[in-house]
């Protein structure tokens, strides 16, 4: 049975906790206006349908078609900046589907591209290629992690796909007419993929298509569970409010946890129906 004392103690890393995430000021909510200068490109896209929605809750938010160069704009989209938000582009015409930079080569469009849009990496985006691998890679897992761990495989994801990447902010700005020496696979290679989005190949002939071009390292819906390095966090409280807490087998001391505190409450509160957090006496 824990004494008073010890309650204590907790009491107070908590109290730290309130005191730390009131001192911020603003809420989550942060809205921006993008420009113009979003666009498909396999070549491209001109007069495609675009469809913005939640990624989580799939809610349909906002539609808007390419113009003749394949730009689109979210200017009434009233996107939220801390937002996670999945971009459709669908039909339209491929206006260089060769990729050489000149335009007339035209092929229309039957299938559909996808980005995972997340504007607090990056607010302007082109929907690509390698864009959609990565969206139908990790979508079945957006639930299954936080958004944190999200951010960070994807910075570590892109890296598989154009040389010397560093975060996801590259494949969001990728170019693939521009661009083609950046890429990690050979730009030939995804000529099945392309052609299977101008056909309108099924999700299945897709997820096919992706698998063999990247050897299972995107294969569409994975569990990223067993892919990513999770945070365990074990929090040992002792007497006269002295504290301990364990990050992955690092010890950290209480003023560290004091300076942290909005961070280990909110992976806390996650965390703590999958059993990954405990506090026990000292």
């Amino acid at each position: 049975m824990w004494g008073k004392k010890v309650w204590y103690a907790v009491f107070l890393i908590f109290v730290a906790v309130f005191i730390g995430g009131c001192g911020g000021g603003g809420g989550s909510s942060d809205s921006f206006t993008p420009s113009g200068d979003n666009r498909a490109i396999l070549g491209p896209v001109k007069n495609a349908k675009i469809k913005l929605y939640d990624a989580y809750s799939g809610k349909l938010l906002y539609k808007t078609k390419t113009d003749d160069k394949g730009y689109f704009s979210l200017d009434d989209a009233n996107v939220d900046l801390n937002g996670t938000y999945v971009i459709e582009v669908s039909g339209g015409i491929d206006i260089d589907s060769n990729d050489d930079g000149i335009e007339g080569d035209e092929s229309e469009v039957k299938g559909r591209v996808y980005a995972l849009y997340l504007p607090a990496i990056q607010k302007n985006v082109n929907v690509t290629f390698l864009s959609d691998i990565i969206y139908r890679h990790v979508r079945s897992s957006l639930e299954l992690i936080s958004k944190e761990e999200l951010i960070d495989y994807l910075n570590a994801a892109s890296s598989k796909l154009l040389k010397q990447a560093s975060s996801y902010r590259e494949i969001l700005t990728f170019d693939p007419r521009r661009e083609k020496d950046k890429l990690v696979i050979p730009y030939e290679r995804f000529k099945e993929l392309l052609d299977a989005y101008h056909q309108g190949e099924s999700e299945e002939q897709l997820s096919l298509v992706i698998h063999s071009l990247t050897d299972g390292e995107f294969s569409p819906d994975a569990d990223l569970r067993s892919k990513i390095e999770r945070k365990y966090f074990k929090l040992t409280v002792f007497r006269f409010g002295k504290a301990n807490l364990t990050v992955n087998e690092k010890d950290i001391d209480i003023k560290e946890i004091e300076s942290k505190a909005g961070e280990i409450l909110a992976i806390a509160i996650k965390n703590m129906g999958e059993n990954k957090i405990s506090v026990e006496p000292g």
